[in-house]
């Protein structure tokens, strides 16, 4: 089975900030809607691939990577849409031997519960904005 009969691909590039998003929108033929966030990094130890992984899974809600997701789940023609699977992939490069991995976490769960948990990462994000502010 070929990806282009399942998704319509978006592509988000920031080559500054070494990132690099795909949004996969299903087809007709498929449920599943998926993020992948793909980053570069120098390591020094297996912590910081671990630590990079969450912080892009938690990135994703953070910077509204899925608010289409949530906007669009409800039309008609996106019916058949029942979850969202999220990906982080992290290329890493060893700063002491300089070869390189790489390594994905991974988080599904009904577009429902993404709608929920992009609004509470939303809410977060205003309580903190307002910190900012008043300091």
């Amino acid at each position: 089975e070929r990806i282009d009969h399942k998704y319509c691909v978006k592509l988000e590039k920031m080559f500054q900030e070494e990132r690099l998003g795909s949004l996969f929108l299903p087809t007709e033929e498929a449920s599943k809607v998926l993020v992948h966030e793909y980053k570069v990094l120098n390591i020094s130890q297996d912590q910081e691939i671990e630590k990079s992984l969450e912080d892009t899974l938690w990135q994703i809600f953070g910077r509204n990577y899925i608010l289409e997701v949530v906007e669009k789940q409800n039309s008609p023609e996106n019916k058949h849409w029942e979850a969202i699977e999220l990906r982080a992939i992290l290329f890493a490069k060893d700063e002491i031997s300089s070869e390189w991995s790489v390594h994905y976490k991974t988080i599904e769960m009904a577009l429902g519960d993404a709608a929920k948990i992009k609004d509470f990462a939303s809410e977060l994000e205003d309580t903190e904005n307002c910190n900012t502010k008043a300091e």
